[in-house]
């Protein structure tokens, strides 16, 4: 999958710069998504996506869009003071009400999902 962002077209920068920040929770989050992006860009299928990154990952595919977003439950375990975290996927196709979402650590569950909306 290729994900192209609006200015340089490469999303993966702004992860490397939030990967990099003193604030552990922070840097956590970019590291997972990071993470999650080379895992989905190093698998066939080559669809290209539109990608935007705010505090969340956008993508767009024809009329899907999708968030993902990294999420953790309130008190739930830490690890080294931050805490377990778990990807959150919102998919909604426009014109339809209906969205789908899953939460998963496991990337491979992440693309399944991805291609099944994207189709």
């Amino acid at each position: 999958m290729e994900i192209w962002g609006l200015k340089n077209r490469d999303v993966k920068s702004s992860l490397f710069a939030l990967a990099g920040s003193e604030n552990k929770v922070q840097a956590r989050k970019a590291d997972k998504m990071l993470e999650l992006v080379r895992y989905l860009e190093d698998r066939p299928p080559s669809h290209r996506v539109f990608g935007v990154l705010t505090d969340q990952l956008w993508l767009t595919y024809h009329r899907v869009s999708v968030r993902i977003w990294m999420d953790w439950p309130d008190y739930g375990p830490m690890e080294d003071r931050v805490p377990i975290m778990h990807y959150r996927v919102d998919v909604k196709h426009f014109g339809d009400e209906v969205r789908s979402e899953i939460r998963t650590k496991e990337l491979e569950e992440i693309r399944q999902f991805l291609l099944q909306a994207f189709g």
